[in-house]
């Protein structure tokens, strides 16, 4: 890793230190002129005609996505942020009236938001898992309100926004495994820092973004689907939005040509 060169690829280094990294990284030069380029060329060409024309080379999105989290390329749909990937996940699941949701006491803030949502819709039970003294997840613990509560999901940010405790989550995925629930993890602050083996975690989902250690732009994130989650039902509901597009694109593409 050329540190230099990293330095002289983003402009934004020679005018200020930038610490907000766990908001928004500072983008490489690379980035944005990409971005520049594209919008430039949306603008005589047209949005969904270029996004055809592009296609190819957009859809090295997911080679790229699947290597960093060393799975295959269909387990990954594209998102606009981390929100909206864990979102998406959430909406996957076919919660009932009563079924019990575990989390942590370190997940982040829109997450509980979303947990009171089902809460209030859906009758769902919200039950926490104890800390260590250290202040990650207490895996006897875990285990223990697994058995007693028999959750549809469990919910985990590997690494909370308050702090830089690393959550054991592939200690956590061996736990789950052995139950029938559900795992979704928050990767929203680990993705570029630490390394992220979906497979590994043994997580059903995996919630993630790029403006942040990964650099990229804003308004782009990423989900991770588990080969068990889409041989279950929960395929048609993460990719039925991005059928449609595909469909309207193609027949918008048809209708000018």
């Amino acid at each position: 890793m050329d540190i230099n060169q990293i330095r002289k690829d983003t402009p934004g280094t020679a005018n200020l230190v930038h610490l907000n990294n766990a908001g928004a990284s500072l983008c490489p030069k690379q980035v944005t002129s990409a971005i520049r380029d594209y919008i430039s060329e949306e603008e005589l060409t047209g949005g969904y005609e270029l996004a055809d024309k592009k296609r190819e080379e957009l859809n090295t999105f997911y080679d790229y996505a699947a290597q960093l989290l060393h799975c295959t390329k269909n387990n990954i749909a594209f998102t606009t942020n981390d929100t909206d990937s864990y979102n998406r996940a959430l909406s996957a699941v076919p919660f009932k009236q009563g079924d019990v949701i575990l989390l942590t006491e370190n997940d982040y803030p829109s997450n509980f938001i979303a947990f009171i949502s089902l809460q209030k819709r859906l009758g769902i039970e919200i039950i926490q898992v104890q800390n260590t003294e250290s202040g990650e997840i207490d895996l006897e613990d875990l285990e223990n309100k697994i058995l007693l509560h028999k959750p549809r999901l469990v919910s985990v940010s590997h690494v909370p926004t308050s702090s830089g405790l690393v959550q054991p989550v592939e200690a956590i995925g061996k736990i789950v495994k052995k139950y029938d629930t559900l795992y979704l993890l928050d990767a929203c602050q680990s993705l570029g820092q630490i390394m992220v083996d979906a497979p590994a975690t043994g997580a059903d989902f995996i919630s993630g973004t790029f403006r942040k250690f990964l650099r990229g732009p804003r308004s782009a994130g990423l989900l991770y689907v588990s080969d068990k989650a889409l041989n279950c039902w929960i395929r048609t509901v993460v990719y039925r939005s991005a059928r449609r597009r595909l469909a309207r694109g193609k027949q918008i593409h048809r209708q000018g040509g």
